[in-house]
């Protein structure tokens, strides 16, 4: 697996949510991961997990965090990313 390439395609997946406001987010924190399947321009197949928690406490910041891997060993141990979103739509610690 090509970490760089699997990197770039969750920060990818990630950025639709970036883009969400914090009230949207809300609605999603807690419930199944969104999973997926994406293909690299090198042609590897990934799965994807993505997953909102909160950061702390109920109705305060929100903790999106993407996993992807190309199946193999990996699979134990993904490539990761993540963000926190505040309730005033801010990105914290950015």
């Amino acid at each position: 697996m090509n970490n760089e390439e699997a990197r770039q395609l969750i920060e990818e997946k990630l950025l639709h949510f970036r883009h969400k406001p914090y009230s949207e987010l809300v609605e999603i924190v807690g419930k199944e991961p969104i999973t997926g399947e994406v293909i690299s321009p090198a042609g590897v197949l990934y799965q994807f997990e993505i997953q909102e928690f909160w950061d702390g406490q109920p109705n305060g910041n929100i903790l999106v965090v993407g996993s992807i891997g190309d199946g193999g060993i990996r699979a134990f141990f993904p490539v990761c990313s993540d963000f926190i979103k505040a309730p005033d739509d801010t990105f914290v610690e950015e």
